[in-house]
């Protein structure tokens, strides 16, 4: 399928968009019919949920994102079908070293990505690019840029999460291909301002994440996490960003806290006392690290703030509704049927637990006025798209949580990007 990748340098967006999106639909319908025993694995299950279905679906995901940077969409095409697949090559006995953190993925696969995939990067930037002579790179910088993102990669390939690596290694892979080669991330790396900035900012996080661990709030996985998300949020958008990543974490943990012996008597506590661990801090913490760094590189930096604060407003609603609906709120509903549901089930919601989470966006958007990362226009489009984001993580338990590999982690971190999503629509829309 990489041999199709060259063509991107002389499609223009609509031919490529027609020509992904009939990519998809074949692997859907027609491959499944003569190629499923040879191509699809066992575990795969329904076509739509199939490694080819995804490596199609993420090019064509890239090709929305990036219609005007076919060299964008072609790096990632190549680390996704060069370094992904070697990964998952066949274990050998040179594969007897396995990764700490993942005892299905081996330390001789990450290399394999990592060597394979920049050079499928490389060599597709160095093809794609001379059509666009505005990005003058050296040959060296490509080669550094594909190893570096190429590196990044294969770490997220090697984390135990259940997303398909044909989706997230591409959409990963795009994202930093965009921030290395089209802002102006590398020239703000190349100051000694930034580094002592981000330097404070870790600073501050160790204390803080120190403070959260002697409390009990946080586990250790979570420490080293949170402290990861808040200094990349400290370094691109100072303390009024690490504020509002705070007020997120305050609210969060204070209403896991309300109740929780009641809570634990029903048996729908959070574990561990509500401590929270790499997942759920990755969970609710990578589209607003993200989205700090675009507004920080880009040239849409109050568009991209905006969506910063509406998904932590998302995350806050959602984790505040849940809490003080499980304690407080009675009876729940199914979001999706109004039918009467148990305590703690996916996508139940209540009257006051709704009320708390609403309040909860409130408050975070108010604080985000006052210090003067959004304006007076900006604050209601903040409450919107926190109480919208939450909807839809309530409607996404009810509907697809607990099946093929969706959990509580992932239908957070949809939250978050449906509340970044709206954030940004309707602030466009406002303008």
């Amino acid at each position: 399928m990489l041999g199709f990748a060259p063509l991107l340098r002389y499609l223009s967006p609509q031919q490529a968009l027609l020509c992904a999106l009939a990519a998809c639909l074949f692997n859907l319908f027609f491959l499944p019919k003569y190629g499923a025993q040879r191509i699809f694995r066992q575990s795969e299950g329904k076509p739509m949920h199939s490694g080819p279905f995804y490596y199609s679906l993420s090019v064509l995901t890239l090709i929305l994102l990036f219609p005007h940077q076919p060299y964008i969409v072609a790096a990632a095409w190549g680390v996704m079908a060069l370094g992904d697949g070697s990964a998952g090559l066949s274990v050998t006995a040179h594969d007897r070293f396995w990764i700490p953190w993942n005892p299905h993925k081996t330390i001789m696969g990450a290399i394999r990505f990592i060597f394979f995939g920049s050079i499928g990067a490389s060599s597709l930037l160095f093809w794609t690019l001379p059509r666009f002579p505005q990005h003058n790179f050296s040959p060296e910088a490509i080669i550094v840029i594909s190893c570096t993102v190429s590196v990044c990669c294969a770490v997220v390939e090697s984390l135990p999460w259940k997303v398909n690596d044909n989706l997230s290694v591409p959409l990963v892979a795009g994202l930093l291909f965009y921030l290395l080669l089209d802002t102006s991330l590398v020239a703000m790396l190349r100051t000694y301002s930034f580094w002592t900035h981000l330097g404070l900012g870790l600073l501050v996080n160790i204390f803080l994440a120190l403070i959260g661990w002697l409390f009990g709030w946080v586990r250790a996985s979570g420490c080293q996490s949170g402290i990861l998300v808040g200094t990349l949020i400290f370094g691109f958008q100072g303390w009024r960003g690490l504020a509002i990543l705070l007020c997120f974490f305050f609210f969060g943990s204070l209403s896991t806290q309300m109740g929780y012996h009641y809570k634990r008597e029903l048996g729908i506590s959070q574990s561990k006392r509500g401590a929270r661990g790499a997942r759920e801090v990755l969970a609710n913490g990578v589209v607003p690290a993200v989205l700090s760094i675009l507004a920080a590189v880009t040239g849409h930096g109050p568009l991209f703030v905006v969506g910063f604060v509406s998904a932590l407003a998302a995350a806050t609603s959602d984790t505040v509704s849940s809490e003080i609906g499980q304690w407080i709120g009675g009876e729940p509903i199914l979001i999706t049927n109004l039918a009467r549901a148990s305590r703690g089930s996916d996508g139940a919601v209540t009257l006051k637990g709704s009320l708390a989470g609403a309040f909860a966006a409130l408050t975070l958007s108010s604080i985000a006025f006052q210090i003067g990362l959004v304006n007076q226009a900006q604050f209601w489009v903040v409450q919107v798209a926190g109480l919208i984001g939450n909807l839809v993580d309530s409607f996404l338990g009810a509907t697809i949580e607990g099946k093929q590999g969706i959990d509580n982690e992932m239908v957070n971190f949809l939250n978050t990007l449906t509340g970044a999503g709206v954030g940004i629509a309707l602030d466009r829309w406002v303008r």
